[in-house]
């Protein structure tokens, strides 16, 4: 997984993930699959090789 190095964005991307990413992306895949009723196959990025801590 490719890290985007940024000024902005100091803290790595991994990080984010590593703390709570995961479970936020559950979430919007729940909600995305309630929008659409599952009438639409929604493509979502999947993080499941989790980085190394």
């Amino acid at each position: 997984m490719s890290v985007v190095k940024s000024n902005d964005h100091p803290v790595p991307i991994y990080r984010i993930f590593a703390e709570g990413g995961l479970n936020a992306i559950a979430q919007l895949r729940n909600n995305i699959s309630k929008l659409t009723n599952g009438n639409e196959k929604v493509r979502t990025v999947s993080y499941d090789s989790s980085p190394d801590s």
